[in-house]
This record gives structure tokens, sequence and C-alpha cells, in this order.
């Protein structure tokens, strides 16, 4: 397709693609900014100092929780486009079967998407 002028037009820039780590830290700093303080929980494998590997925490548990005054909630980040695992799709049927506060995202717009249906904001 030519443009006015005889330019020929660009394409649209592909969604952007964002890693895990990048995600976490645009969710993170939304989070401090509303004052929630977050903790990482670790799970997965992990070295020991004689080199072994052991099994830390539960598979399909997310890897923060965020706390406020009495409110919490259970948080997966993702990179961008990235889906949930099946032991995370687990973990999130059985949170939802039992009122446990749980959500994942993959991008900072939806986690405050989803922290403003939780929790309403303050004015």
């Amino acid at each position: 397709m030519k443009l006015l002028g005889g330019q020929k037009a660009k394409r649209a820039p592909r969604s952007l693609k964002l890693s895990e780590k990048t995600v976490t830290q645009a969710c993170r700093d939304w989070l401090r900014v509303e004052r929630w303080y977050t903790i990482r929980l670790n799970s997965g494998l992990m070295a020991t100092p004689d080199g072994r590997r052991i099994r830390v925490g539960e598979k399909g548990l997310p890897d923060w929780i965020a706390v406020r005054g009495g409110d919490y909630t259970l948080i997966e980040m993702k990179a961008s486009g990235k889906k949930l695992s099946e032991d995370q799709e687990a973990f999130f049927r059985f949170a939802a079967a039992n009122g446990l506060n749980a959500i994942w995202c993959d991008g900072v717009g939806s986690l405050i998407e989803q922290m403003q249906k939780k929790f309403p904001f303050e004015n």
C-alpha cells in the first residue's frame, strides 16, 4: 500500500512482548505505589551448598503474595502472552473453590484490572 506522496506504508508494530522479569518488576512497582508489600514465594529445585538439588515449595503455587492491612492476594506473574502450567491451573481452581484471593497476570494492565475488582481503590 502506498501513502499520499508515494511513500510505502509501514506495518504496525507487533505487540510488545515483555519478559517475566520485566512484567514482575512493573507489577511490583505498581503494587508498591498502592502500598502493597510483596513477598516472593520460592518454589522449584534449589541447589544446596554441597551441590545436591532439593525441591522447595509446592508445584503450581503462585510466585508472589501481596499484603496490605488485612488484605492479601497470591499473584502469579507471567511473561507477555504466556499461560499457566497445568499445576498452576490446578492451584487456581483450588483457590477459586476455597475462597482464596489469587490472580495471575501477564502485564501490569491485567494486574491493575484484577486488583481493582478485588480491592476497591481509595480516593
